[in-house]
């Protein structure tokens, strides 16, 4: 009696209890918006909304040139479970569109966030066969530069990383001021003139505030490169060449040529 009392409570409960289904889910990702974009990097990023039910075993971003890149394409992995991730990439190849998106894989499968597109600058147009040597124009010919000096904070221009350039025996330098991320040194890329730089403006956004001084120019003087100007600038692991091609800051002052930064 007891034992079949049992059986039926068992039953009773096996019946009225119901398993529920739970239905799973791929990772729901965003992914940022692509900065800094130079001729070989770019700042990319995503973060993990949701891990669908099941861990994320993987999450990161896929890119290529495909306009909807999947994990079948290059992808980067930085990390599991949730996160966020913002890195700079020094990974692609010059004057090229890019399509890219954050990812994130569960034991369900992949989902990916918002795709956008980059396309990276070009190399630089010249190509200087000697260093240290820039042609400023018919008035002043060329300035065969000893010297290349970094974060010479002489106020002539702006930045929180700064090259002076110039010989020993001449009253001419160049200068050219970046405004890069934690004061690093600027990346290999394709850099705008500005007129100088705002004391809350985003840093490494592809900027240079460049400017030619001139000690005993007379009525000439120096002066600063109008905005819009492109200087290409070289980084070879912290080796920093300046490229300027046909860079013409005033009547008096046209550049060709290059200096590099030795540490």
């Amino acid at each position: 009696m007891k034992r079949i009392l049992l059986s039926f409570i068992v039953i009773g409960l096996l019946t009225g209890c119901q398993v529920e289904n739970i239905n799973y889910s791929v990772p729901v990702m965003a992914t940022y918006e692509p900065q800094n974009v130079l001729t070989t990097s770019a700042s990319l990023g995503g973060i993990t909304l949701s891990e669908g039910g099941k861990e994320i075993t993987e999450y990161g971003i896929v890119y290529g040139t495909n306009p909807e890149p999947t994990t079948n394409d290059t992808k980067k992995a930085e990390g599991s479970r949730l996160g966020d991730f913002y890195y700079n990439y020094e990974i692609f190849n010059p004057a090229t569109t890019y399509y890219y998106r954050s990812y994130g894989t569960n034991a369900t499968g992949t989902g990916y966030g918002e795709t956008y597109t980059f396309t990276t600058s070009e190399e630089a147009p010249c190509n200087p066969t000697q260093d240290n040597r820039v042609n400023l124009g018919t008035y002043f010919n060329y300035l065969n530069i000893t010297y290349v000096d970094l974060n010479d904070y002489g106020g002539f221009v702006d930045g929180n990383v700064i090259f002076v350039a110039g010989s020993g025996n001449s009253i001419i330098t160049i200068n050219a001021g970046f405004n890069e991320v934690n004061g690093r040194l600027p990346l290999t890329g394709t850099y705008t003139t500005v007129y100088g730089f705002e004391t809350n403006e985003t840093q490494s956004e592809g900027k240079i505030h460049l400017g030619i001084s001139n000690y005993n120019g007379g009525d000439i003087g120096g002066d600063f490169a109008p905005p819009g100007l492109k200087v290409y600038v070289q980084n070879n692991n912290g080796v920093i060449s300046l490229i300027f091609c046909d860079l013409v800051i005033s009547q008096y002052y046209k550049l060709n040529g290059k200096f590099t930064y030795r540490p």
